[in-house]
């Protein structure tokens, strides 16, 4: 409660807020982890920005096409491989997000995820075999929705180069 967000939230009069309390714990989960992840994001989706041909945009803008054509017809296209390959890998570790639970909130109220329940399952409730069956269901579940995301990447890349 004392960090420099709720030191300006203090300066400007709103007060200090509890970050941890069940309103606010699910947020500041989120929040931990767009902190922890847009780097990697920026910098993939910045390394593919630097890999597109620049002749394409020259002959967009030779041909009078605005910015925001450009960006929706040229750029995002070209970028959509890289675009779903994040939200593959990001898909896949939101569904086995486990650390900035146990070290905010403890899975307090509104934030108790699966992985959660098996950690829980197994070493609080010494349940192992029920915490291994959960296991092996957020296993199937990170393997469904990777294939379901590695389809969408094949599609992505098929219309790419078409």
């Amino acid at each position: 409660n004392i960090g420099f967000i709720n030191q300006v939230f203090n300066a400007i009069g709103i007060g200090r807020v509890k970050w941890w309390e069940p309103r606010w714990a699910l947020y500041t989960i989120c929040a931990i982890t767009i902190w922890q992840w847009f780097p990697f994001s920026t910098s993939v989706l910045l390394a593919g920005l630097k890999s597109l041909p620049r002749d394409v945009f020259e002959a967009a803008k030779v041909d009078g096409s605005s910015s925001w054509y450009t960006l929706r017809r040229l750029t995002l296209p070209m970028l959509s491989p890289l675009i779903v390959i994040i939200m593959l890998l990001r898909t896949m570790w939101l569904i086995r997000l486990f650390d900035p639970l146990y070290g905010t909130t403890r899975g307090g109220v509104n934030t108790e995820l699966l992985d959660w329940m098996v950690y829980r399952t197994a070493f609080v409730y010494f349940d192992v075999g029920y915490g291994s069956t959960l296991a092996i269901i957020s296993l199937y579940l990170t393997i469904i929705v990777g294939a379901i995301m590695f389809r969408q990447l094949i599609r992505a890349l098929n219309a790419g180069t078409k």
